[in-house]
């Protein structure tokens, strides 16, 4: 399944031929959700899980603009398809999300910097399935037009974007913490 990490793959081993091919649509989720025995990969270690409601990152904003950040029907259609463990499902896939995007928005800024275009296209792209998988569609937008604007924009354009990019994703916090909160 395509949130397990590297390690965890070997533990769930069965379950190599619950794959979700990109763009990952819900009703292509729905699907593997409910294939995917849970139950099987109880032996994988659960990493804590980040306290939604505190974090640094955290900024003031407008509530439009993190109204907008997630559509939180998203997450309400993974919780559902979950059943009875669907909150756990989408926290940790919130979880790994919030620890991989700080990590995949620093490779966008080293290729920047270091003008690779193509690894910046690369990492713009890696940001974007996961971040519209989870609702977070404007991020995912954004993350497009980085893709495209490495092929047509010069560096100091994109650099414009990468501030628009931070921007949204404090927002994108936000509405996560606001969606488990409510």
């Amino acid at each position: 399944m395509f949130w397990l990490r590297q390690g965890e793959k070997k533990s769930c081993s069965k379950q190599k031929a619950a794959h979700i091919s990109k763009p990952i649509r819900i009703e292509a989720l729905e699907v593997v959700l409910k294939k995917f025995d849970i139950q099987q990969c109880q032996d994988l270690e659960s990493p804590d899980l980040i306290d939604l409601s505190e974090s640094a990152l955290l900024s003031k904003s407008s509530n439009s603009d993190l109204q907008e950040a997630i559509d939180q029907r998203f997450l309400q259609e993974l919780q559902n398809m979950g059943g009875s463990d669907g909150e756990q499902l989408v926290a940790e896939l919130i979880q790994i999300y919030l620890e991989d995007t700080p990590i995949r928005i620093q490779t966008i800024k080293e290729a920047i910097a270091a003008e690779d275009r193509s690894k910046l296209q690369k990492a713009a792209h890696a940001l974007r399935s996961p971040s519209v998988s989870i609702g977070a569609v404007k991020l995912g937008n954004i993350c497009e037009t980085l893709e495209n604007a490495a092929i047509t924009q010069s560096l100091d354009q994109i650099s414009e974007l990468i501030n628009h990019l931070e921007s949204e994703y404090k927002n994108v916090i936000t509405a996560l913490q606001s969606f488990y909160s409510s």
